[in-house]
C-alpha cells in the first residue's frame, strides 16, 4: 500500500482500511455470509430471468408473434444454381424480420387472380391478407433466403410475401434468373429457344440494357462491337462467355442478355441479378425444386416457344 504523505491522503487510506476491516468482519460472521450469499444469488437470478426473457422475446419474434424492431421490406427474385431453382427472398436491410411466403395458382392463366398486380418479377402490393396456407420464414439482416414449393412448377403460380401487417408484394415468374455475387467471374448460362435447339447457331449477343456492374471478357470467338445503344458482341456461338461483376455500385442490378443470329433473330437469353458480397445466402430448399437442371429449363422454354 502506498500513502502519499498528505493529511488528506492518510485520511483517505485509513477510511479505505476501515471499510475493508468492516467488510472482513462481516464476512467472518455466519449471518452476514448468508445475507451476502442471498444477495448474490438474487442478482444472478435476476440476470438469468432477464436473459431468459430476452431469449424468449427473440423466439417469439422469429415466430412472428411479436415485433421488437422496425420491419424490413425484402423482395423476391428467382434463384438458379447447380442444385436446381427456387425463389430468393432478398433482404438488403440491416434489420431482420419474420415473414410468410404463400404460393397461389390461378385457375386461368389469362385471368390473373389479382389483375392489377400481374407482371413479371416482383411488385410491391399492400393491403392483401394471407390465405391461410403460407409458410413462415425468418429472414436475417443482409441475407438471401432460398425457398421452393411444388406449386411454383406451374407457370400460373404467384409467390406472395406477407409481414405482420399484411402483404408486402407478389412475384410472378416468367424466366429463371441467376443471382451473381459482386466481385466474381461467371460464365453465362443460356436458355436456348426452339430455333437454337433445332440447329441454328448464334453469331452474336447483346445486353438488353446497359449493365453498370458487368464486363464481358473478350477472347477467341468473342469480339466487342461498337456504335450500338447497348453493349453487343460478335460470337462464334460455342465459346463460353465469361463476365466480370465488379464493385462499381452497391445496388442490385437486373441484367438481360440476348443471343441472336442474322438469320433467325433472337435465339436465346441469359437472365441475372447481382448482390453484394457481404450478403449471406441461406439455402432452405428441399431435395427437389421446380427446375432440377438447366436442361429442363431449356426443354420447358422450347415447348413454350413451339406453342407460340
Amino acid at each position: 500500500m502506498v500513502i502519499d504523505g498528505t493529511l488528506e491522503g492518510v485520511t483517505g487510506e485509513l477510511q479505505d482500511l476501515g471499510t475493508l476491516t468492516v467488510f472482513m468482519e462481516l464476512c467472518l460472521k455466519p449471518k452476514a455470509r448468508t445475507l451476502v450469499s442471498r444477495v448474490l444469488l438474487g442478482m444472478l437470478a435476476v440476470s438469468a430471468l432477464a436473459s431468459l426473457g430476452a431469449g424468449g422475446a427473440l423466439i417469439l419474434e422469429r415466430r412472428g408473434l411479436v415485433t421488437l424492431r422496425r420491419v424490413p421490406s425484402p423482395i423476391i427474385k428467382t434463384w438458379v444454381d447447380e442444385r436446381g431453382s427456387g425463389i430468393a427472398i432478398v433482404n438488403t436491410d440491416t434489420t431482420p424480420g419474420c415473414f410468410w411466403i404463400g404460393f397461389a395458382i390461378r385457375i386461368n392463366i389469362s385471368t390473373p387472380r389479382r389483375d392489377p398486380y400481374r407482371q413479371s418479377g416482383f411488385t410491391e402490393v399492400r393491403g392483401e391478407h394471407p390465405d391461410g396456407d403460407e409458410e413462415r420464414v425468418w429472414v436475417p439482416s443482409r441475407s438471401i433466403v432460398l425457398r421452393t414449393h411444388p406449386r411454383f412448377a406451374e407457370r400460373s403460380c404467384e409467390a406472395w410475401l406477407y409481414d405482420v401487417q399484411g402483404s408486402v408484394g407478389v412475384f410472378g415468374r416468367e424466366s429463371p434468373e441467376r443471382g451473381i455475387r459482386r466481385g466474381s467471374r461467371e460464365t453465362l448460362r443460356w436458355l436456348p429457344y426452339v430455333t437454337w435447339q433445332t440447329g441454328d447457331v448464334p453469331d452474336g449477343f447483346y445486353f438488353y440494357r446497359p449493365a453498370q456492374s458487368m464486363r464481358v471478357v473478350e477472347g477467341p470467338g468473342i469480339v466487342a462491337q461498337h456504335g450500338g445503344l447497348t453493349p453487343s458482341f460478335k460470337w462464334d456461338g460455342t465459346s463460353p462467355v465469361a463476365i466480370d461483376v465488379d464493385m462499381a455500385t452497391s445496388e442490385m442490378e437486373d441484367v438481360f442478355i440476348l443471343a441472336t443470329s442474322k438469320k433467325s433473330g433472337v435465339l436465346g437469353s441469359s437472365w441475372m441479378w447481382t448482390y453484394d458480397p457481404d450478403m449471406t445466402v441461406i439455402d432452405e430448399r428441399g431435395d427437389w425444386s421446380f427446375f432440377h437442371t438447366s436442361q429442363r429449363i431449356s426443354d420447358r422454354i422450347s415447348r413454350e416457344g413451339a406453342r407460340r
